[in-house]
């Protein structure tokens, strides 16, 4: 009975960090993108009609990217990239720990990637899509 007791004792303690989460570490000044989607229109910082795959006639897209992490200001880099060839750099600013922007670009029917690049140019998340058949 008194191993019993000594036992709940215990568990009482331990148990309760046993349960919990793990807590997910954001350095401050490192950035991390939390979301990324590509998208024909970004209203209210929302990415409308997110989709992997569009139409050959879309015309322009927007990529939307949320970055957490950030100290103060920085930047991000927007490559976009089709079929392997670059084909344009947009910098954007973040302004805050928790910053959602974007990009916009004309596409022509491919094979297209995105790749987000923090200021000293190491990809920090990227997404691909296509546009055509």
């Amino acid at each position: 009975m008194r191993h019993s007791a000594v036992l709940l004792v215990l568990l009482a303690i331990v148990a309760p960090g046993l349960a919990e989460e793990p807590e997910t570490q954001v350095t401050e000044g490192v950035l991390r993108v939390s979301e990324i989607a590509i998208c024909p229109q970004v209203e209210n910082r929302q990415c409308l009609g997110a989709a992997e795959s569009f139409p050959a006639d879309t015309g322009i897209l927007s990529c939307l990217t949320r970055v957490n992490g950030a100290a103060g200001e920085a930047t991000i880099t927007h490559v976009w990239i089709k079929d392997g060839s670059e084909m344009r750099r947009i910098d954007l600013p973040v302004r805050s720990a928790s910053w959602r922007t974007w990009s916009q670009k004309n596409v022509t029917p491919g094979r297209w990637t995105v790749r987000v690049l923090d200021a000293t140019g190491a990809e920090i998340g990227s997404t691909s899509f296509t546009v055509g058949p």
